[in-house]
């Protein structure tokens, strides 16, 4: 410090004397306030407090990027370096160090959790032990190089791996002892994140099909000729940056390998992710799949592949209402790493929408009174409780109320509202319905329940009822309803919940006289057995399969 006590009495006397002089007045640029001191621009944060803390990966592209990445020789290089707090035409240098005390000590203070934040261990970097800037220049930039394969061996996955870097032994200037350590903190995964790596696009949430709102956007194509549906799957090639994935053309080309990983869906079963009332694993005989995909160089897409579905077994009774799911992950590259977190994708086919398609609401055409508020063609005398429901044919027990039944009217609307015992009479063999003619094609009654309550077992002999369609004019007795291979039905009971929608689907293969709607027989004990439905829907499937 004396060179500089010389200096600044000369420096104060020449400005003095310049005062009003516009030629001697220097930009601020190359005014100096004080000593010049060297420090680390990385211990610096952002917003220009002291913070010693480095996260790499940082960055939104690559001119801000604090990492190079050389993955032709497997490297990282993790921007580091060293600056002048002033103006001076002196070059300097200064020796680089670890600094692993400086970690030793936020591990005591339990600033630093050591099960999450790692030390970076000796063989996987290297750092120069000297940086020499040239006499002019205020910065000068060094690298911390990392070992990228072992970042990949997946010992550190999800572990944030910390170095303390630091210079000391200047030449020419001091240190400011308060930004001269850096203490790098190395995001394992989103640093391989920022590599170029394979994934499938599909991975990133469950993969349900189908989805799309119209051809050419459907995830799904149908085969009519092998009678196949072929769900579209793929591989690419891309980064992740700040959370946003971003394809990237794969300079070389590439082949991955396809399989099936039900070891996935088993612990998806067992930890309730997927839940087995609905959740099957898909058997090996309904689907096919190719064994390895080849990716030309030059694609930003990647290139796609099918999972082959046998639409005969798609129909089976044993899938109605059920999803067939099923793990299908790619490996063993011959080029580029896999990106772990996206190389499984977990498809999940709703059987009923992919089978019968999208639904068209043909209620309208064909059925009359069939969402609430329901209108009534008569009330029992002297009340609004019971009524019959306009456009329904009801058999005489289902009108059980002195001659009225079907539609019931109480603090839940004006409803489909079928109800024994609780003082009132038995309905048995009761049957509501309305009979149409529909051209042959697939459809489904689709009935919302307000309520429901059999509170017994049905099959004891204590009353049954079911949403029925059976070819004619009329629908069965109850005791005809169960096994009877010509007509469709759901056998309903007290675990409907409100808002419930339940289906019957059926397929004409001809224009065809049906009825639809409902058989009970409620023997009217004192617990009383009903339901309320606020919604009868008759839906058609034109691209059912």
């Amino acid at each position: 410090m004396k060179l500089i006590n010389k200096i600044i009495p000369a420096v104060a006397a020449l400005l003095l004397g310049c005062v009003g002089f516009n030629a001697c007045q220097k930009a601020d640029s190359a005014k100096q306030y004080g000593a010049s001191m060297l420090y680390m621009p990385q211990a610096v944060a952002q917003s220009g407090s002291a913070s010693i803390n480095y996260p790499v990966p940082a960055g939104t592209d690559s001119s801000s990027f604090n990492y190079v990445l050389d993955p032709a020789n497997g490297k990282i290089q993790v921007r580091l370096g060293a600056a002048l707090s002033g103006y001076s035409s002196l070059g300097y240098s200064v020796d680089v160090q670890v600094a692993n005390d400086t970690i030793a000590k936020l591990y005591a203070a339990g600033t630093l959790d050591p099960a999450t934040y790692v030390i970076m261990p000796e063989s996987m970097y290297a750092l120069p032990s000297k940086l020499t800037v040239e006499q002019g220049k205020m910065f000068g930039a060094f690298y911390l190089t990392v070992d990228a394969a072992q970042l990949k061996s997946g010992a550190y996955t999800g572990k944030t791996l910390i170095l303390g870097v630091k210079i000391a032994n200047p030449t020419n200037y001091n240190v400011n002892a308060a930004e001269n350590t850096t203490l790098v903190m190395l995001n394992v995964n989103d640093m391989l994140n920022a590599f170029q790596r394979i994934y499938m696009p599909q991975a990133s949430a469950k993969y349900i099909v189908p989805t799309g709102g119209d051809p050419t956007t459907y995830n799904y194509t149908v085969d009519v000729a092998n009678n196949k549906v072929n769900v579209k799957l793929s591989a690419a090639t891309g980064t992740v940056v700040n959370g946003t994935l971003k394809n990237k053309v794969n300079a070389s080309a590439y082949t991955v390998d396809i399989a099936v990983n039900n070891d996935t869906i088993q612990k998806m079963l067992t930890a309730g992710t997927l839940n087995p009332a609905t959740d099957i694993l898909m058997p090996a005989s309904l689907y096919t799949l190719p064994s390895q995909l080849s990716v030309p160089a030059g694609q930003i897409d990647g290139a796609g592949f099918s999972l082959s579905l046998d639409i005969a077994q798609l129909k089976s009774v044993a899938y109605r209402d059920k999803n067939l799911v099923l793990a299908v992950k790619i490996a063993n590259p011959s080029a580029y790493d896999l990106n772990p977190a996206l190389s499984t994708t977990i498809i999940s086919v709703n059987i009923n929408e992919l089978v019968m398609g999208p639904a068209n609401d043909v209620s309208a055409l064909y059925i009359t009174n069939n969402v609430s508020p329901f209108k009534n063609s008569g009330l029992k005398p002297g009340q609004t409780r019971w009524g019959n429901l306009t456009g329904w044919t009801a058999n005489a027990a289902l009108m059980s109320h002195a001659g009225f039944g079907g539609y019931g009217s109480d603090g839940d609307g004006q409803l489909i509202d079928l109800e024994a015992g609780w003082g009132e009479p038995a309905i048995p063999n009761g049957k509501l319905y309305q009979t149409v003619t529909l051209p042959a094609g697939t459809y489904s009654v689709d009935v919302t329940w307000i309520w429901a309550s059999i509170l017994w077992a049905p099959d004891a002999g204590n009353g049954s009822a079911y949403v029925v369609v059976a070819p004619g004019a009329d629908l069965p007795d109850y005791n005809n309803v169960e096994g009877n291979s010509s007509i469709y039905y759901y056998k309903f009971d007290k675990s409907i919940a409100k808002g419930t929608v339940k289906k019957v689907v059926f397929t004409l293969t001809q224009p065809t006289q049906v009825s639809l709607g409902f058989v009970v027989n409620y023997p009217g004990t004192a617990s009383g057995q009903g339901f309320k439905v606020s919604s009868f829907k008759l839906n058609n499937y034109p691209k059912s399969l």
